[in-house]
This record gives structure tokens, sequence and C-alpha cells, in this order.
């Protein structure tokens, strides 16, 4: 009987982007073409070794492979026991202060390994727009971001120009940053400027739905 085919269909999309067949991306992680197509279809689930593999080629983090969470960034990780400021929509400067006063609630969440106890490290916001939907970050979505300014190109961030916040893809070119949507909405485009007028806020490092 075929089982749960979240997995399956995730991995056809992946391979789909890639514009991979079947027995290629069976060369690439050691199984079968029919390997592939069990998994597809929904008939075998991935062992943990190859959905490591899975996770490697396309780089992607093994939640996203499994259907948990619509980040696909792989190099997520975290434990448990951690709670996380919410700021209101574009309050830049309470999210650059770490301004707990002007909180609008807080996020329980799991714990990033990598982070301390420390509040000021962290922010959350609440999406307003559909710049990021093809990221699976929807309107209503909260991202959780660490502060900081090691954001690398094509990783998903957190970025403040002209007194808007914008989760997006960021490109780092010499002086120059462009701010750009993963978006279905073919509206929204890139916006490129002076890497000087630019407030690179974080990293997002999880994206929650459903938020009470």
């Amino acid at each position: 009987m075929e089982g749960n085919n979240t997995t399956g269909n995730i991995i056809k999309e992946l391979r789909r982007e890639k514009r991979l067949k079947m027995y290629e991306l069976g060369e690439i992680i050691g199984v079968s073409k029919s390997c592939i197509s069990n998994y597809e279809s929904g008939y075998n689930i991935p062992s943990r070794a190859n959905l490591i593999k899975l996770s490697e080629y396309f780089d992607v983090n093994m939640d996203f492979l499994l259907g948990k969470t619509k980040l696909r960034d792989r190099f997520i990780n975290y434990v448990i026991g951690m709670k996380v400021p919410i700021y209101e929509e574009n309050d830049i400067d309470s999210i650059v202060n770490s301004n707990e006063s002007k909180m609008i609630g807080v996020i329980d969440i799991p714990k990033f390994s990598d982070v301390d106890d420390d509040l000021k490290q962290t922010f959350s916001i609440k999406v307003t727009d559909g710049f990021m939907t093809m990221a699976g970050i929807d309107v209503g979505s909260y991202i959780i971001a660490i502060k900081g300014e090691d954001i690398f190109n094509g990783k998903v961030s957190v970025v403040a120009y002209d007194g808007k916040i914008y989760v997006c893809r960021v490109h780092i070119c010499d002086d120059k940053i462009t701010i750009i949507p993963d978006s279905h909405d073919r509206t929204y485009l890139p916006i490129q400027v002076d890497k000087k007028e630019v407030t690179i806020l974080g990293k997002v490092r999880k994206v929650i739905n459903n938020v009470n």
C-alpha cells in the first residue's frame, strides 16, 4: 500500500528543478532508477544515509525533505528551549537595538544549538507580503532570525532598506547589494542598491506558521 508521499513529492520537485532524470539522480546518490521511483511514489522512504546524500546534493535540510518545514536552508540545527521576541513589522530601531520594551510578543521555539540564551541575538517578525512564497515563507508566517552580518549570497536573510524590512535572498558584490525576491508573484522584482544604504539585520533560521 502506498504510504505518506510528502517526502516523495519533495524529492520529485527537487529532481525536476535540477532537470534530472530518475536514473541520473540514482547515480548521484548510489541507488537504482527503480529505487528513486519508489521514493517518489511513496512506496519507500529513503534511509537516513540516503536522506543525508539527498540533503547534501540538493542543499536542503532533512526536515525539509521530510515535509516538517518549508525552509530549505541545510544548516538549520536546533535543540530544546528558547524564547524569541516578536517585533512590529518594520520596527527597525527596536530590532537593531534589541529593545525588549517594544516587543509585541514572544514565540517559544526549539533553541538553536549555536546560540546562547541571550534574546538580543534573535528576533521574529510577521511576514505581511508575498516576497518569498517560493521559499515557503507565506503571508502570515513568522520568521525567526539570528542577528549578525555573516550572511551568504543566496541565503534567506533579513535586511532593512529605505525604512522597510525585507525577508529576502541577497547577493553582495563589491559595494552593491541586491535584494532578491523568491516569489510566485512576478511583480516582485530585485532591488539593487549601494551596500551602505542597507542594514543587514540577520539570517533567517526558521519559519513558523500557525502562531496563536
